[in-house]
């Protein structure tokens, strides 16, 4: 009886805390591929009113001289731009060497309610906003 309580609690506790389960499963989230920093996971976490939160993970293959941003893009359902913003991740600086992988939680605000699709993607310093 201990036993199976006790696996209940881990396994409550590991679905709690664990950054990818969303819920909102309608809105998609994508990507950018860059060379230094990758989105490996992310996911809609919660839908306060106007604005998103979404929690994920950074992926750091080397380590880097500065740390950029991770810029959000919400789309709406037909292709317009509903808002973007733009994040730093906590720990990203770490000056130590090899591979890194780094949690996130953003709020993107001022988000309509019909957005259908969150673009992530990492920028470097001194990266050209379009």
């Amino acid at each position: 009886m201990k036993m199976r309580l006790f696996n209940t609690f881990v396994l409550f506790t590991a679905v709690m805390f664990d950054p990818t389960i969303g819920h909102s499963a309608d809105i998609g989230i994508d990507f950018g591929r860059s060379h230094s920093v990758t989105v490996t996971k992310a996911s809609v976490i919660d839908q306060p009113d106007h604005a998103l939160k979404l929690a994920g993970q950074l992926y750091r293959p080397h380590r880097l001289p500065m740390a950029g941003h991770l810029h959000a893009y919400a789309y709406l359902k037909n292709g317009k731009l509903s808002s973007d913003s733009k994040h730093r991740v906590m720990g990203l600086n770490s000056q130590r060497g090899g591979s890194m992988r780094f949690p996130f939680r953003i709020l993107i605000k001022d988000v309509a309610e019909n957005v259908d699709r969150v673009y992530l993607e990492y920028h470097s310093p001194g990266h050209a906003e379009i």
